[in-house]
Formats: C-alpha cells, sequence, structure tokens
C-alpha cells in the first residue's frame, strides 16, 4: 500500500535498457522542484527513470535515441519496439539489434520521428535540440506537419503553445533540451488531447488523451485521506440511464506502483478535485491535484453554525457559504459531521457554483510548537518528532511540508516552527513546519488593550498563543536596545525570542596560584595579579595577567575550579564553581554511566550520571609544594576506581567533570543487578547436580544468567500459566564467595498518573508515587498492542502524561521499578519502565 514514493534505488530509462522496478522512488535532485510531480508520473507509467545513484539529474542533455524510446513508451506502443528489435533499421546510422533499435523502428514507422533530410541518418547518440523535442511530441498526438502553419521550428512551437505543452516549461529554442524539461513537456503531453483529420483535412479533436494509450484518465474528487485496503474512495459525476448527470461514489483499486504526483500525500489532496490514471486493469496508478484554487476557501469555523450552511472566518471577515445534500465532511482525516469540529478549527471549503461540495477540518493536536528532537524510524515504531508540547509518530501516509514545500521528517530541525494534526495513538496525519524569522533591535515593549506589543526593527509583534513562557522572557523592557532573532508562526507571531550572547569567552579552569606581579606597559610597570591556571578545553597551564584589584578575589579561588570571564581576550572576572583543595569524597562504586561518593555518608550516598560529555581531571599533584611540581592533566574515567578520593561538579544529576585527588588503584566491584522482563526460569539436571538460570529480556536482548536454587524456585513457582510474562524482575548477587546470582523477586510498582512539570528536566517526571529521573541505566520497554517489544526513550514516558488508562491515554498501564538511588534528593532512578499500549 504506497501512498507516495517511497524510497528505493531507481534504474536507468533514459541511458541503457536495464530493467525498471515497478515502484520506483522520487530521485533525489528533483524533490521540491517544480518538475517533481512529472518525474513522478512518468516513473510511475514506467515512462522514464532516474540513475542508479537515486538521481534523476534534470539538468543533464538527453539523446535522440533516448527521447525515441521516451515517446515510444508514453504512447502505448512499447509492444511494437520489441516486436521490431531485429528489422532492419530504417536510418543508416542506426545499429541493428542494440538497446535503442526497436524504439527508434517503431518511432520512425508511427510517423513520430523524420531523421535528417537527404540522408537518411538519424543520430542517434547525438544531444536533442529543444525544438526537436517539441516536434515529436505534437506528432504523438496525431497532428501532421503539413497540416501546420508556418515554417519550421514555429509551426510546431505555435501548436505546441496552443494546446499546453509548454505549461511550467520556460522555451529555449535552439539550445540543447535538458531531461527536466523533457519530462516535464512529456508530462503535459499525455494529458493533451489527441487529434485526427477528416476528410475536407480539418482538425477532430478526441475525447482521450495520449495516457488513454496507457490506461485512461478521468477527474474525480477524493474522498479518502489514505489508501484502505489497496483501494481509494472517489467521487466523480457520470450519465445516468436517462442521460442526465449524477454523483457515483466509490473505492477503487490502486496499482501496485499507485503514486500520489508532486511528492503529496492523499491527505493533502483531501476533498480536491484530482485527475486519475489507470492503467489498462482499471486500477489507480497515480493522482494528480487538479483543484483550482480559486474555488476554494480557508479559514477558522465560526461559532453558530446553522443547517444548511458552513460559516467561516477569513482573515477579518466572516463568510458563510450554502451546503448541498451531498456535501462530506472531514475531521482529521475521518469522513464525520462537521459538528465533530470545534470554534476555531481551520476549515477549508471546496466549492461548486460557490456551494460547499465538501468541507475538510483540521484540529491541531500540535500548535506553534518547536521541535526539541527527531527520531528516525525504526524496525518496531514509525519516526517520531519531539516538540516541547509533545509528540507524534510519523509514517508514509503523512504529510510533511516546510515552507509550504513537500519535506520528509528527516529535514525537520531542532527549533523549527511546528503544528501537527494527530489521530489517535499520536500519530500524525499532518506536519506543518515554518521557518520565519525576523532579526532586529528590540525598540519597545508595552501593550494594547491587554495584549502584549514587542517592537523589533520597526515592526510590532504579538506573541502566539501557544509561547512558553520561557522561550520569550528576555522580551523585557531592560533588554529594550538589544539584538534579537524572533521565531515566528504562520502568523508572523513569536514563538520564541533570542538574544545573541555578548562575545564573552567563560573557559573552565583550576586555579594554581595568585599573586602580585608586575607588568610593562607603555614603558611603565604597572602593578598586576599574575594568574597561573590549568585550562581544561586546552589542557595545559596558562598565565595570564588581570588588574591588581582583583588579587584578592583569585587568591580566594586558589585550588577550586573555576570559570574564567574574557572580554575582548583580557581577564576579566571569576567564578568560583567546586573547591578542590581537600581530600575530596570516597568514590563507592564508579562505572561508565554513574559515580556514586560516600557523601554525605555511605549510608546516604550521592550518585551522579556520567555521559560522553564527563571530563576526568587528574589533580593529584594540585597539592606539590611548588608551582613547577603542581601539574594537572586530562584523564580518563578508567583512572577512577573504587575507593579512590574525588570531587564532582555537576549540573542536576549529571557530573560535568569528575576531579580525582587520591588514586587508590583499587579494583572496581562486580556483580551488579540485573533488570529486565521475565522471559524464561529454567534447569537442567544430572545424576549429580542441577543448574539453575534465568532469562531476562535486557535491553530488548535475552541474557540468561545463572542463579542460586532458591532464587530459581522463587520465581518458578509464581510462573504459573505464564503469569510472569514481561513482569519486570531483578537479580542480585550478593557479598558471598558463590558466583551465582542470589536474588530473583519481581519488582515494579503500577502508576496510575504521569505529571510533566514545566520546571522538570527533560528526563524526569512525577506521578502518584513520587518523583522519577530517567538516567542511562535506564530501560524504558514498549509493549505494542501486537505483543511486540522495542526499547523506547523519554518521550514514549512523556506521551503518557494524565490519567494511565483513560480514554485520552495511549496506554493500559506504566510499570516502574526502581535500583533505589536518589538523585537530587527526590528524584527515583528507574532501573525499568513499561508500557504496555492499549
Amino acid at each position: 500500500m504506497k501512498k507516495k514514493i517511497a524510497a528505493f534505488v531507481l534504474a536507468t530509462a533514459l541511458v541503457l535498457p536495464i530493467s525498471v522496478p515497478a515502484f520506483a522512488a522520487t530521485p533525489s535532485d528533483v524533490v521540491g522542484k517544480p518538475v517533481q510531480s512529472a518525474v513522478e508520473e512518468l516513473t510511475a507509467l514506467g515512462i522514464i527513470a532516474g540513475y542508479e545513484d537515486g538521481t534523476f539529474k534534470p539538468d543533464n542533455t538527453i539523446t535522440r535515441a533516448e527521447l525515441a524510446k521516451v515517446i515510444v513508451i508514453g504512447s502505448g506502443n512499447e509492444g511494437a519496439a520489441k516486436l521490431m528489435q531485429n528489422v532492419k533499421p530504417t536510418f543508416k546510422d542506426v545499429k541493428a539489434n542494440v538497446w535503442y533499435t526497436g524504439y527508434i523502428n517503431a518511432a520512425a514507422t508511427k510517423g513520430f520521428i523524420l531523421g535528417d533530410a537527404g540522408t537518411k541518418n538519424f543520430r542517434p547518440s547525438d544531444a536533442v535540440k529543444f525544438e526537436e523535442v517539441v516536434a515529436v511530441l505534437v506528432r504523438s498526438l496525431g497532428y501532421q506537419e503539413k497540416k501546420l502553419s508556418g515554417v519550421w521550428p514555429y509551426n510546431y512551437l505555435l501548436k505546441a503553445e496552443d494546446i499546453g505543452l509548454f505549461n511550467n516549461v520556460d522555451l529555449n529554442v535552439g539550445a540543447k533540451a535538458v531531461r527536466g524539461v523533457v519530462a516535464q513537456m512529456t508530462s503535459n503531453t499525455l494529458n493533451a488531447k489527441l487529434v485526427s483529420y477528416n476528410v475536407d483535412g480539418n482538425e477532430v479533436l478526441s475525447n482521450s488523451a495520449l495516457i488513454s494509450k496507457l490506461g485512461n484518465t478521468s477527474s474525480a474528487e477524493l474522498l479518502a485521506a489514505s489508501v484502505v485496503d489497496g483501494k481509494v474512495k472517489l467521487r466523480w459525476t457520470q450519465k445516468n440511464t436517462a442521460g442526465n448527470d449524477e454523483l457515483k461514489t466509490d473505492t477503487i483499486a490502486t496499482a501496485s506502483n499507485f503514486i500520489v504526483t508532486g511528492g503529496k500525500s492523499l491527505v493533502d489532496l483531501l476533498g480536491h478535485n484530482v485527475t486519475v490514471v489507470k492503467n489498462k486493469d482499471g486500477k489507480i496508478v497515480a493522482i494528480t491535484d487538479a483543484q483550482d484554487t480559486a474555488a476554494t476557501l480557508t479559514g477558522t469555523l465560526e461559532a453558530d453554525q446553522v443547517a444548511g450552511s458552513v460559516k467561516i472566518k477569513v482573515g477579518s471577515d466572516v463568510k458563510t457559504k450554502a451546503t448541498v445534500a451531498s456535501t462530506v465532511y472531514f475531521v482529521n482525516g475521518q469522513e464525520t459531521a462537521l459538528s465533530t469540529a470545534s470554534t476555531g478549527d481551520t476549515v477549508t471549503l471546496y466549492l461548486v457554483n460557490d456551494q460547499v461540495r465538501v468541507a475538510t477540518a483540521e484540529k491541531w493536536s500540535i500548535k506553534d510548537a518547536l521541535v526539541t528532537s527527531v527520531e528516525e524510524k525504526t524496525a518496531y515504531r514509525d519516526a517520531r518528532v519531539n516538540t516541547n508540547q509533545t509528540s507524534a509518530f510519523i509514517n508514509d501516509s503523512t504529510s510533511v511540508t516546510i515552507d509550504g514545500k513537500v519535506a520528509k521528517v528527516t529535514d525537520l530541525k531542532k527549533d523549527d516552527v511546528i503544528s501537527v494534526v494527530s489521530k489517535s495513538g499520536n500519530v500524525a496525519i499532518k506536519v506543518v513546519v515554518v521557518r520565519n524569522t525576523a532579526t532586529g533591535k528590540l525598540e519597545f515593549v508595552g501593550s494594547s488593550n491587554g495584549t502584549a506589543k514587542y517592537t523589533v526593527a520597526g515592526k510590532v509583534y504579538e506573541k502566539t498563543a501557544n509561547a512558553v513562557n520561557g522561550d520569550i522572557a528576555t522580551l523585557i523592557a531592560t533588554n529594550v536596545g538589544k539584538e534579537f532573532t524572533l521565531l515566528l508562526n504562520a502568523d508572523g507571531k513569536i514563538v520564541k525570542a533570542t538574544a545573541p550572547e555578548a562575545a564573552v569567552n567563560k573557559p573552565f579552569v583550576v586555579v594554581l596560584e595568585a599573586k602580585p606581579a608586575q607588568q610593562l606597559e607603555n614603558e611603565e610597570f604597572i602593578q598586576k595579579t599574575k594568574v597561573t591556571y590549568f585550562d581544561v578545553k586546552a589542557n595545559k597551564n596558562e598565565v595570564k595577567y588581570t588588574d591588581f584589584a582583583l588579587l584578592a578575589k583569585f587568591q580566594a579561588v586558589q585550588d577550586q575550579l573555576v570559570e574564567l570571564v574574557f572580554n575582548d581576550s583580557k581577564l576579566t572576572d571569576v567564578t568560583a564553581k567546586t573547591n578542590v583543595k581537600d581530600a575530596g569524597y570516597n568514590v563507592s562504586k564508579v562505572s561508565a554511566t554513574e559515580i556514586v561518593l560516600d557523601t554525605p555518608s555511605a549510608a546516604n550516598p550521592t550518585k551522579y550520571i556520567i555521559n560522553a560529555n564527563t571530563v576526568v581531571i587528574d589533580a593529584t599533584k594540585l597539592g606539590a609544594t611548588d608551582l613547577a611540581d603542581r601539574k594537572l592533566v586530562v584523564g580518563t574515567l578508567a583512572q577512577v576506581t573504587r575507593a579512590d578520593k574525588v570531587y564532582v561538579n555537576a549540573s542536576g544529576a549529571t557530573a560535568n567533570y569528575i576531579i580525582l585527588k587520591t588514586d587508590t588503584d583499587a579494583n572496581a566491584e562486580a556483580g551488579p543487578a540485573i533488570y529486565g522482563l521475565f522471559v524464561s526460569a529454567d534447569k537442567q539436571s544430572s545424576a549429580t547436580t542441577s543448574t539453575y538460570t534465568v532469562t531476562l529480556n535486557v535491553n530488548n536482548q535475552n541474557v540468561t544468567t545463572e542463579v542460586i536454587g532458591a532464587a530459581f524456585n522463587n520465581l518458578n513457582d509464581n510462573n504459573i500459566n505464564g503469569a510472569l510474562k514481561n513482569k519486570i524482575v531483578k537479580l542480585v548477587d550478593l557479598e558471598n564467595t558463590s558466583k551465582l546470582y542470589d536474588t530473583a523477586t519481581v519488582v515494579g510498582t503500577a502508576l496510575e498518573t504521569i505529571t510533566i512539570a514545566n520546571n522538570q528536566n527533560d528526563n524526569t517526571f512525577g506521578s502518584d508515587n513520587g518523583n522519577y529521573i530517567l538516567t542511562p541505566n535506564t530501560v524504558v520497554y514498549v509493549i505494542s498492542t501486537d505483543g511486540t517489544i522495542y526499547t523506547g526513550t523519554y518521550t514514549d514516558v512523556k506521551d503518557q502524561k494524565g490519567t494511565i488508562g483513560s480514554s485520552t491515554s495511549t496506554a493500559s498501564s506504566v510499570t516502574v521499578a526502581t535500583t533505589g538511588s536518589k538523585y537530587d534528593g527526590d528524584f527515583n532512578e528507574a532501573a525499568v519502565i513499561v508500557i504496555k499500549r492499549k
């Protein structure tokens, strides 16, 4: 089921006669360009394709032989080309039985190509000129040169202009034709009417277009936002038995290579008049937008709707349009009553004779939000976009646009202004991104009728109703005169404001010594403060001179991790961060993802997260008497072991710097607790011994661990009829002589509610059972409705905000097991979180 072009490798149809897949991708170099729709349409019909590297190269030239192939296939004569593959060529310079022989023979027989007058040559490998392409396409419709007015090439050019072959094409007479132009003109030709001549030599225009040679085309209204069971719902006008027009609605099967041209999705064309291209089996190959923009009206739904009409607000005007008995209504892509839409929802009316035939309403589930991250599609779930409001899944049916142009989810960037229309399960139907910015000085902050107003670079702005206060907090009177960058929504309202930071350098260093010194300036010795420090980023000692008035301030932070302030390369200030002068705190545990210190006591330790940005500083020589011996160096985490003495500088629960003061070279502890989802408990016995194992799903991998008999029995006795399937189990290795794990217990608390506070970090959440934090040790499991299990992220937890199991929740249960550790005093570290979807 394909609603728009998917990403597969293209074969070359215009270069070599190698096989072309039945369904091909939109070449990367035509996406978002005017020629995209034409390339997609011709690709789906098997007339053209791109290169094997996934491009189309629209600006490359095309040979005369390649053009012969295009027009023979496009006119439904590929069968004739196959029959004439071994026929002696009409032209002297056309080789027998090569890839282009049959196409050139067929094109010549049909009168599409004429060759060079008087030479009997065709020049198959020469680049074809623009006007030569026009002549071939005009002839393919049935026009005869002797019946055309004027002389070459204007006889063909004038006729092509008259019948619409130059739509979306820039004329370039005398130049070599390029692939993009040939594709667009070929697409236009396919939709042009065939012609013949009567006995008087007059043109007789057919009711059929050239594409009817491949199948047929028709006009219809699209009444479906997606393909369902391989079919698309359409409505069209046809004659009844009495010869009168009547509306016909039906679902029509789609072909295996079905596409929506223009890079769009069906949801983009819902309610539109469309051109339907069918193959000879009557299945839909392509749907192309044919909606007259003059017959559409978009606004917001007004209150107090009256039967027999729809009332919307367009700008400042309120417009009411009459409906008819056959009017169809859609809300978020689903056919329903208009009453299910709400006042203020975006509504588009599609009109016939100024009456509503289709009305579509969109309820924005995310409005004027900011993209925080994008997660690519995995084998277990669709792609997902995360925002500062909530998240949404994006599948192949989702329409994604950036500034009105077709885009992909991978094109989205952090801080893009995004709005989303979703259906159940947070699945996006439509994603609309706006990249609209304004820059300039903040000149005035005020209000009008209770609405805040901000004047930037002479223009007055308002904030959007959905703006997060923290994102516009800097737009205050005290910042008047500062430069700002505004991120705006589609209506030009502020979503976020940022003020560029001053050009200030603030490196982290350890101050080794501060003392008075003299420095020569302008042939005069000036009293200064000489500061020697270890620069963490540069990984070496540095010396700087600053004002003598700062001597006491720098001496007060000696042997401390500090932040220096440089303005225009001049050392101007210092901010103390962490005092590392004394012995440090005892390390009770350390791993690649965490460090635990015995502070304030061994019974009440402090735990920090270690990530890729954590820096270890070897400060074991900081206490040396001589400055020359006080050598610090950036170390590695492997240097930090149990019983070492360290200081930690942290942001919240995450360690920024670990300053190693005493290195004991003790061994790290072994036998960490294992958390996972229960898979099985197994026993294998011999004549003399028994071996017991427990298999858990740990981070979506089955991990088997040997346990003692009591641990096995505890699980096995409770696993009646598979009762423990996917339950959270904790295995513990006690400090004893046994190398086996000693306890196996089912753990976890079922939550009733989840809360996300604005002041919480992007890895914490609240609940009816307290506050939790996700660390690198935390594993989130999502169990889909079909039983599929995949590892999730914090976003999966955040999406369950509210009452678990309610009608608006996507989960039937959320269970959390903790490690027993706390961060920031109040947040329980989650070991495992299991989200079971409805």
